[in-house]
């Protein structure tokens, strides 16, 4: 009997199998990355546009975006949020299919035949013109290597996502190679597929999943050495300059030598994306605009006759902040009202949330998670998941209030606009609360059958989401 459960549980096959984890993250999630570069109609991921223009801009060196004179919308002025950029790549985007999904060799042929625009113009970006260049670096390098060999608008915008989905490997990699903890969790958030759809486009969240892991699988081992201590503030501090409501994510800098020996790393973490919205919030950004005015929410007390067809950060905040209480109430409510949706983004809704992965897809996600959580074992650095908890729930809040101040509309009594993929970045920082030693091979077989699973069940999907009427 006990030779039948040596390689489940067996210590020898357990070390084995944390070795090869690496390689078989890049063998399993590489080719899955690459055919969704290849494949998958531009424009298929969440604001896939607007971030290839954001990256067309960083191209001519464009750091953040600047508001431009105010643009007449049908019966009132918007405030414009504008970069700079050849608009070949986002013509590429905008010809391919949105409401029908459907990508025939009509459609491909007239995306193909885009032409690049030949001069520099201005594009009304107000959702990715505040985001910082540098996510934007390898599209940018394949915009213009793609330019110069004179090929079209859509050889770069798949040379762009082809960038980001190796980028995104050889992050998952090293994270995983330098990981000394909780391997088997950042290995499972790498191979769900949501996280591959964002590593193979052009979303800088795929950047920011590599990065987080990679910050995460430093501090698993930064007791021994400051460097990785460093390093791991530096990768984090990338993070948190794409999105700031994730800043208290900074606090794990503290966790592996104590607050008075991580000051540095702790300033170098947080201190740029609080700099970052100091800037930009009050000089760069603008309004959100809706097709309509309406009513404002029940939040909303003064006169009720008063239309809204745009955010407003100021008023969001004066609501929360008349009742402190709402800081709490109101991302719990949108939790429990939505947290099914919320979980089914995270593990099988992937595109532009308009495709569903097979139903094994999800059972196997949710499993591999689970189990990649309860095989953590047990070990006095399980302390760790004391301080774990709070920060984890902290930046859960703040990433809710957040979107409350700067996407909901005036006065709502639920937050709008959070999504499953928000959440992959703050995953990997669960590791740190594993015991430093593999974990049990029974638990990493629901991840690892996911990640073979991947190589059929993504292409399978995308083959009859787009390429079947």
């Amino acid at each position: 009997m006990s030779r039948w459960l040596s390689w489940p549980f067996g210590t020898e096959t357990a070390q084995g199998l944390d070795l090869a984890l690496p390689w078989v993250f890049v063998l399993c999630a590489l080719p899955v990355m690459i055919f969704i570069a290849i494949t998958v109609p531009p424009g298929q991921s969440p604001d896939e546009i607007a971030h290839a223009i954001r990256a067309a801009s960083v191209v001519h060196f464009q750091i953040v975006g600047a508001r431009g004179k105010p643009a007449w919308a049908r019966d009132h002025y918007e405030e414009q949020l504008n970069v700079m950029a050849d608009l070949g790549t986002a013509t590429v985007a905008w010809r391919s299919p949105t409401a029908d999904q459907y990508y025939g060799a009509a459609t491909q042929a007239y995306v193909r035949a885009t032409p690049w625009s030949g001069r520099l113009l201005p594009a009304n970006v107000a959702n990715t013109g505040t985001y910082p260049p540098f996510l934007y670096v390898p599209a940018a390098i394949a915009f213009r290597i793609a330019h110069r060999l004179r090929g079209s608008p859509y050889d770069a915008f798949i040379a762009a996502r082809c960038a980001d989905a190796v980028c995104y490997a050889l992050l998952g990699l090293l994270g995983l190679v330098l990981a000394r903890r909780g391997k088997l969790l950042l290995f499972t958030v790498l191979v769900l597929p949501p996280a591959l759809w964002l590593g193979g486009t052009l979303h800088p969240d795929g950047l920011m999943i590599g990065l987080a892991v990679l910050s995460a699988a430093l501090l698993s081992g930064a007791e021994q050495s400051r460097a990785r201590l460093w390093l791991a503030a530096a990768a984090l501090a990338f993070v948190i300059l794409a999105r700031p409501p994730l800043i208290p994510l900074a606090l794990f800098i503290a966790l592996p030598l104590g607050p008075r020996r991580s000051v540095g790393p702790f300033l170098l973490a947080s201190l740029p994306g609080l700099f970052w919205i100091l800037i930009v919030v009050p000089h760069v950004a603008v309004p959100f605009y809706s097709a309509d005015a309406s009513p404002a929410g029940p939040l909303w007390i003064a006169d009720p006759s008063h239309l809204f067809g745009q955010t407003n950060p100021a008023i969001q905040a004066r609501i929360l902040l008349s009742h402190p209480g709402r800081l709490l109430t109101l991302p719990v409510a949108t939790i429990l009202t939505e947290w099914k949706i919320r979980l089914g983004e995270l593990v099988g809704v992937v595109g532009t949330l308009n495709v569903r992965l097979p139903q094994f897809i999800w059972t196997l996600g949710f499993a591999a998670l689970i189990a990649a959580l309860v095989g953590f074992g047990r070990d006095p650095a399980n302390a760790r998941l004391k301080s774990a908890i709070p920060i984890c729930a902290a930046t859960i809040l703040l990433l809710y209030d957040a979107q409350y101040m700067s996407w909901t509309h005036v006065g709502d009594a639920l937050i709008q606009g959070i999504q499953g993929r928000y959440f992959l970045e703050l995953l990997p920082f669960l590791a740190l609360a594993a015991a430093p030693r593999p974990a049990r091979p029974i638990w990493a077989l629901p991840a690892i059958i996911l990640a073979a699973c991947d190589l059929a069940a993504v292409p399978w999907t995308i083959l009859q989401a787009y390429y079947v009427k």
